[in-house]
């Protein structure tokens, strides 16, 4: 929680324990400010689509910050991620953004030796339709 705000990673959005790898993972690939955290909300009530979050976001200011510079931290967040927010059918969401994935890739060099399936995501792409003049 953060000021008093539900944020989405607070444990009373966990689904049951789930044994990973997860089956179906996706990935949410987005931008600061367009309405990806109320989608990735929205998904999580479906019940059966993740919990699609910023679970690689280990920026200072993220809300992983604090394990900046742990590598060891960020991987057991990452599992504790892949029990803990992958939905009972075995899909599991995960929400970037691409600030996010210029430092990402060593860290996908990492996911990929932890989960193999990360490369068969399907990437769900939203956009904010104010780029697009659509306003």
């Amino acid at each position: 929680m953060l000021l008093g705000v539900e944020t989405g990673y607070e444990a009373e959005f966990d689904f049951p324990l789930y044994q990973p790898p997860p089956p179906r993972p996706y990935l949410l690939a987005s931008v600061p400010r367009s309405g990806s955290t109320y989608v990735s909300h929205l998904l999580w009530q479906t019940g059966c689509l993740g919990a699609p979050l910023e679970y690689c976001n280990f920026e200072p200011g993220g809300p992983y910050g604090h394990a900046n510079r742990s590598a060891a931290e960020q991987r057991e967040l990452w599992r504790a991620a892949l029990a803990r927010r992958t939905s009972p059918n075995g899909v599991f969401g995960l929400k970037g953004f691409p600030v996010q994935f210029f430092g990402f890739l060593l860290v996908l060099l990492t996911l990929h030796s932890l989960y193999k399936g990360l490369d068969r995501a399907l990437k769900v792409f939203l956009v904010e339709f104010g780029e697009l003049g659509c306003r």
